[in-house]
Parts: structure tokens; sequence; C-alpha cells
């Protein structure tokens, strides 16, 4: 949950930094995916016993799809340097 983490501590440490709407839309998407992704992980974990071992594989790739075609494959750093540039 690299980007929950690292979105959290910026907001925690610097408040908003007057993200455009978009942008707040963005993060809210990435924390949403990052959470159905890390349940997903869980219930894969907790059922590996007793389900297919690759039941789960399939959504949770299509969830890790869905953060890079957010995230355009930038980590969380770079993503908000990005940012920061198209704002100037």
């Amino acid at each position: 949950m690299q980007y929950t983490k690292f979105f959290s501590a910026v907001l925690r440490d610097h408040g908003s930094l007057n993200f455009e709407p978009d942008q707040l839309k963005l993060i809210m998407n990435l924390i949403h995916l990052e959470g159905k992704r890390e349940g997903l992980l869980q219930v894969q974990e907790r059922f590996k016993k007793t389900d297919p071992p690759n039941r789960y594989d399939l959504l949770i790739k299509a969830v890790t799809d869905q953060i890079n075609v957010i995230t355009n494959g930038f980590t969380p750093n770079l993503l908000l340097q990005k940012w920061k540039h198209e704002n100037d």
C-alpha cells in the first residue's frame, strides 16, 4: 500500500498541499484500489489451503493494472513531483 502510506504521510506532515480536484480524485482512487488489492491478498492467504491456488490472481492483477494505469508506473514521490511541475 505504497501510495496510501505515502500520501497519508504527506497529508499528515504538510496538509493538503492544495491538490487540484483531479489529483485528489486520483489519490482517493489509489487508496481505494490499494485497499481492494490488500483485501484480495488477505482473502487469498486466508483460503490458500481450501481454494484453488490461482483463484484470486486475475482479480489481483486487474486491480494492480488499474493502479498502474492511474499512476503511469510512477512511484508515489515521482507522481507528486510530476503534479507539482504540472501546477507550475
